[in-house]
């Protein structure tokens, strides 16, 4: 996020589709016109294979979106994209996923009875730094409702006891935590792409 500015927006704007480049400009701030047009960009350099100007949007009834081609058909990947303060986070994979990142916060009181079961309450409250342990949960418990495309809801205390996978980082020096949440096990690369600015 430390690139966000006016003339990043410029240099990303013939970087992304047409679809993604209007819905990109019809938001109000800076911040969120960066990060569509980031987000967008990362991922198709996640998914090369895709003929991007074939490709259109499409949003489930809880606003999951979902790729298909000019056929109709789903494009056989699937996505999922966060941001908060400090970074944008986008997952892609050719299975279900859901993502999250959080900058680290500390929860209230209120917060954590709604939101977290007695485990993990006890857990975040018995940490040297309860903000991150927090956020390292929050961020498990929104990449599980994206990857099921539900949506947040009353069964959030539960969440983390279904059967999805989840695999969780941690960054202390940078100040947030992000999650991936897929159906079963697979090893999770990371990648950075450190040249995305053309003056990077």
């Amino acid at each position: 996020m430390d690139e966000c500015s006016e003339a990043s927006v410029v240099q990303l704007l013939p970087l992304v589709s047409p679809q993604r480049r209007e819905m990109a400009m019809r938001k109000t701030s800076l911040q969120s016109r960066f990060v569509s047009l980031l987000s967008f960009r990362l991922l198709t350099l996640l998914l090369p294979q895709l003929h991007w100007d074939d490709v259109v949007w499409h949003y489930n009834a809880h606003g999951k979106p979902f790729l298909v081609g000019r056929d109709g058909h789903h494009v056989g990947y699937w996505f999922s994209i966060s941001h908060c303060r400090k970074a944008v986070l986008v997952a892609a994979a050719d299975c279900e996923v859901g993502a999250d990142v959080e900058s680290f916060r500390t929860p209230s009181p209120a917060l954590l009875r709604r939101c977290m079961n007695a485990d993990e309450m006890a857990q975040i409250c018995s940490d040297a730094h309860p903000d991150q342990v927090f956020t390292l949960l929050w961020t498990r418990k929104e990449a599980v409702a994206k990857y099921r495309g539900t949506g947040i809801d009353d069964t959030l205390p539960d969440l983390l006891s279904g059967p999805e996978q989840v695999e969780s980082r941690l960054f202390p020096g940078k100040g947030y935590a992000c999650s991936v949440a897929m159906a079963q096990p697979q090893p999770i690369e990371s990648v950075d792409f450190d040249n995305i600015f053309p003056w990077s």
